[in-house]
């Protein structure tokens, strides 16, 4: 028999905590049950530390560390934005090909977490909007500047100081020679049974190029467009 203000402890998958009021008598059933003294006071001074063992979070460590790692090299190789809300314009006098200055403006969103900038997280695979679907105005833009690089053609300086690839209105006719396909010694394409018409490009062309080359069954197509990137030409005396 309890008597008043004692506590039973039973441990049973957990702690069961019960307090013997003055109306309320142990029960048989009760008695049965009950632990002896020396293993409730066992299992008190057991328990917190079992209960309060602490793990280490050893996969957000890792998880941090190499999103800090990330952090550091991504800037390390893009840089640092410029720091704001608006947007950073930068204006340059450039060298046209025909040997006059335009004034050309750079405008970048400004990263106010400093950071890198909007085109170094597009890089590396950010969510971008015309890279997730199919946009119809930038669609009609790039076709349209591939319909004009189809029409371009070679600008070559008159004192082999280099040459660039543009239109033959933007090359200059005093300081430059124009060189376009079929008018200057355009290679035969044998699929069509005519010279090629689409070219030339500066430092490329079908019958120098050996990796990948221009033979059967990969001839390239009289389009600059869909031409491959050449990596080795072949070099004459």
């Amino acid at each position: 028999m309890l008597e008043a203000g004692e506590w039973v402890c039973c441990s049973r998958g957990g702690l069961l905590v019960k307090e013997v009021s003055p109306e309320t008598e142990a029960t048989e059933e009760e008695l049965n049950v009950m632990p002896s003294a020396k293993f409730i006071e066992e299992s008190l001074t057991r328990m917190p530390s079992e209960l309060f063992t602490r793990a280490k979070p050893y996969f957000t460590y890792w998880i941090t560390f190499v999103h800090i790692l990330i952090s550091l090299l991504t800037i390390g190789i893009y840089g640092i934005a410029p720091v704001g809300f608006a947007q950073h314009v930068k204006t340059q006098l450039v060298l046209r090909n025909k040997g006059t200055y335009e004034s050309v403006e750079h405008v970048q969103q400004e990263n106010f977490w400093i950071g890198p900038s909007s085109d170094a997280l597009i890089h590396l695979g950010a969510k971008f909007s015309p890279c997730l679907r199919r946009d119809q105005s930038i669609s009609k833009l790039i076709e349209k500047e591939r319909d004009q690089e189809r029409n371009s053609g070679c600008c070559i300086q008159n004192d082999n100081s280099g040459c660039v690839q543009t239109l033959k209105e933007d090359c200059s006719e005093t300081l430059a020679m124009f060189v376009k396909w079929p008018n200057a010694d355009a290679p035969y394409l044998e699929s069509t049974n005519r010279s090629r018409s689409s070219g030339a490009v500066c430092h490329q062309d079908p019958r120098t190029c050996e990796e990948p080359a221009s033979a059967e069954p990969h001839i390239w197509e009289d389009d600059i467009t869909q031409w491959p990137v050449s990596f080795a030409v072949i070099m004459f005396d």
